[in-house]
């Protein structure tokens, strides 16, 4: 790679990493018209899924899956349930991930106490990441007219993350 096409190649990771940061504060200082477009386009990508995935079905003459057309079909209307209900469907998913957080809070609880078992001085390091991830799950699940809005944020506060991450590595590593 040609020195100048380095200089670009960082220019653009910058650029990323401040979309990313600008995105993460939006989703922190706007959560609800966060959560509304991120269900939006999340019901956008599932419809126009859908619809390649029918259209591939119908335009492909050596594989012809019935199972593509199913699930072409299933994710058309699942990109409509979407749409018509944006803050329940962030709900449910908000839910889900509240399960996952719960499963990887109960592992991480055990894993604690399996790294105090081999005499590992930090164990309890584990035991109270594992604590907070349980509560944080427990809170989504059980609280699921919120859960959408904390997903929304979560998303946020990942994109933020991944923007400062990418905004060091531009600055420090190019």
């Amino acid at each position: 790679m040609s020195k100048s096409s380095f200089g670009w190649a960082k220019v653009l990771y910058i650029l990323l990493a401040i979309l990313y940061i600008i995105t993460g504060i939006y989703f922190f200082t706007s959560p609800v018209l966060a959560e509304y477009v991120l269900g939006n386009f999340i019901g956008a990508m599932m419809l126009v899924y859908g619809v390649i995935m029918i259209i591939a079905y119908f335009m492909s003459s050596t594989f012809k899956s019935i199972w593509t057309l199913i699930l072409g079909i299933l994710m058309v209307v699942l990109g409509i349930v979407i749409f018509a209900n944006v803050f329940d469907t962030m709900n449910v998913l908000g839910v889900i991930m509240g399960i996952g957080f719960i499963c990887a809070g109960a592992f991480r609880i055990y894993q604690g106490f399996q790294v105090k078992d081999m005499g590992l001085s930090q164990w309890w390091m584990l035991l109270i990441l594992g604590i907070l991830t349980l509560i944080v799950g427990c809170i989504l699940t059980f609280n699921p007219s919120v859960s959408g809005g904390y997903f929304t944020i979560w998303v946020g506060s990942s994109f933020l993350v991944n923007g400062i991450s990418d905004l060091c590595t531009a600055l420090f590593v190019f």
